[in-house]
């Protein structure tokens, strides 16, 4: 279900945290402030979200984020595996309903009957478009999705994207069939990333001549075409996470005016529902340890 504002469910947990009486101390509100959100991240929302974690903390410096970026689709098997995370933000509806009771019954969106994300947490705040990008200059004169089958062929030409398993490897693999093309040009013609960053990475360094990226990730290339249609970006609050309202407010902060601007700076195009959204400062919360106890190998960024 998405939800326009998650102020009520913060509001129900400060009240079930407040406990029978309905009255919450004031050691209780300013003396817990050591808060610590995981949050799993596409990887495409890292410059972003660096920066919009950056301004929260500056709103609310009792808060730390804890960042891990990786392909959605990678995220969500994490997440259905037991890794820990409070907030997962997805490039595409998929990876999420994968963790959603509201498909339970659905083993196509659903496989495992999971039941993973808060109650009425769900959002959509961002969408983006997936291009069609080369070199400044364009040397191969590229013109078009329709135009890449034919220089593939032609001039024997590398582009790259991301794998299946990323939302812009499933848009990629859209694009192939709207244009018609064959599994040999897709064999001799593309190198498959691990997400969309990688991709980036595999034509700045000069492995491919082009690639399908998203808009945002395409800054220092030439966008040459884009698709019709746009990629939808949601967020949500995992049940088991140990700062259940902390999770929700970032949320909201997510949806507000601030943090939409700096999504749309980066080349996103915002939905924000929540114009101007309260900083909440005033909450309860157990207090987290002082160093990070996820399950993460690979060293995800603090901010």
């Amino acid at each position: 279900m998405m939800k326009k504002t998650l102020l009520p469910l913060c509001l129900l947990i400060l009240l079930s945290a407040c406990g029978a009486s309905g009255r919450v101390s004031n050691g209780d509100i300013f003396g817990r402030r050591n808060i610590e959100l995981t949050i799993f991240a596409d990887a495409s929302l890292s410059d972003a979200l660096e920066e919009i974690a950056g301004r929260y903390r500056e709103a609310s410096p009792w808060v730390r984020t804890r960042f891990l970026f990786a392909s959605s689709g990678e995220l969500s098997l994490r997440i259905r595996d037991g890794a820990k995370c409070d907030i997962f933000l997805s490039a595409s509806p998929t990876p999420m309903d994968a963790l959603d009771g509201d498909f339970r019954g659905d083993l196509e969106r659903n496989p495992d009957g999971a039941n993973m994300l808060l109650n009425d947490s769900r959002i959509v705040f961002a969408e983006n478009r997936v291009v069609l990008a080369v070199p400044f200059g364009n040397p191969n004169g590229i013109r078009s999705f329709a135009h890449m089958s034919a220089v593939i062929r032609r001039n024997g030409l590398l582009f790259a994207t991301a794998n299946p398993s990323d939302p812009l490897g499933v848009r990629a693999e859209s694009l192939f069939r709207d244009y018609s093309i064959a599994q040999s040009v897709l064999r001799s013609g593309f190198t498959f990333a691990a997400d969309a960053k990688e991709a980036v990475t595999l034509i700045q360094s000069g492995l491919a001549d082009g690639g399908i990226l998203y808009r945002t990730d395409a800054d220092g290339l030439l966008i040459v075409d884009t698709a019709g249609d746009s990629v939808t970006y949601c967020g949500a609050v995992l049940s088991g996470s140990a700062a259940p309202l902390a999770a929700s407010a970032f949320l909201e902060y997510l949806t507000g005016r601030e943090a939409s601007e700096i999504l749309k700076i980066a080349g996103f195009e915002p939905l924000s529902w929540a114009a101007d959204v309260p900083q909440y400062g005033e909450y309860w919360e157990a207090a987290l340890p002082d160093q990070p106890t996820g399950e993460l190998s690979d060293e995800p960024s603090w901010a």
